[in-house]
């Protein structure tokens, strides 16, 4: 988690089919950080007998009682993460999240859940669509495997940092053999900070839950679990998981300098861009709800522009300005103040 702006992506995704589980995990893309002062976050990520590989909808799991349920460590594809749920209370026990200024932590979050067959080792990696997003997350166990409220905190991974430098503590992060630290703590400033934990000896019989949180804010991930863990469904270990396995996201062909005004109380909105081509760019607002509610394209050359995007007559609040080339997408909030509200 890092304090600053951040890019962020995001996608609608279908339901999978679940069944039952024991353990719970949940991932989430969280809004906003501040280095100093962060607030407190919490990730978990909820797993069940799924197909080999999923593609989700991360609304639909944003609290621990909803967490989605899997039974093999298949991969998960979430195409996008938003809100905290009905409960954006579940992480501020997460200590990691609490060399901040403590205060409601979850964003925007996703929450698997699985139950163990038998004992092991579990390790995963956890990849952002955007590469310098900053992806959170925390395990726990259910002492009750049916209430949420009896979770107990195994791991907690805070470490963020500027969006767009080469930072270990930004990208890929997860639990992986050869790391020894049970915590990092928000930020990147503490010695052999990275974006890793160790990884954790499961029980059988026992449930768990892990929410994985994009603090950057609505961008999707990949997840790959591996270990000798046993889940409900699946009879076969995992031995390995590197780096090296994990798809590369594409990087945007164009940069987004700034934009002004923000908060904006005119009609337009001014963006800043630098284009490595030509390319028709699209424009898209989206409300605090997800909807859509303007559209636009505009065909930019290569080089540096000033694009102005219209937002007359919207209602005062909070939005979210994508832009994308058709391969890359980049959102930033953004503040409309309608001086005839």
């Amino acid at each position: 988690m890092y304090d600053g702006q951040h890019i962020f992506q995001t996608n609608q995704v279908s339901k999978p089919n679940v069944c039952q589980h024991t353990h719970v995990c949940a991932i989430s893309n969280y809004t906003s950080k501040r280095k100093m002062h962060m607030n407190s976050k919490q990730h978990f990520l909820l797993v069940c007998c799924l197909p080999v590989f999923l593609q989700l909808a991360a609304q639909a799991h944003s609290d621990c009682a909803s967490a989605l349920p899997i039974c093999s460590k298949q991969t998960i594809h979430v195409d996008s993460v938003h809100g905290s749920g009905a409960d954006n209370t579940e992480l501020n026990e997460a200590t990691c999240f609490l060399n901040g200024v403590p205060t409601n932590v979850e964003g925007n979050s996703y929450w698997l859940r699985f139950t163990v067959a038998q004992s092991g080792t579990l390790f995963f990696t956890a990849t952002p669509d955007t590469p310098d997003d900053d992806l959170d997350f925390v395990l726990f166990q259910l002492e009750d495997s049916s209430n949420c409220q009896s979770k107990q905190m195994l791991r907690c991974m805070a470490a963020g940092d500027i969006p767009g430098i080469n930072s270990p503590c930004n990208g890929p992060t997860g639990l992986l053999p050869g790391e020894t630290d049970t915590s990092e703590d928000a930020g990147c400033s503490d010695v052999d900070d990275n974006s890793f934990l160790a990884p954790v000896d499961l029980l059988v019989g026992e449930t768990y839950v892990l929410c994985v949180q994009n603090f950057t804010i609505y961008n999707g991930f990949r997840i790959q679990f591996c270990g000798t863990a046993l889940l409900g469904c699946e009879t076969d270990t995992c031995a390995a998981l590197s780096l090296t396995s994990i798809q590369t996201p594409v990087q945007p062909a164009y940069r987004l300098h700034g934009l002004y005004p923000n908060p904006a109380s005119i009609s337009t909105i001014t963006l800043d861009l630098e284009m490595e081509e030509a390319v028709v760019m699209q424009f898209t607002l989206v409300n605090a709800l997800g909807q859509s509610v303007r559209k636009m394209q505009q065909l930019l050359p290569d080089g540096r522009h000033s694009q102005e995007v219209p937002v007359e007559n919207l209602p005062t609040g909070a939005y979210w300005l994508q832009m994308t080339d058709g391969k890359a997408l980049i959102t930033r909030l953004i503040f409309i103040k309608n001086t005839i509200d």
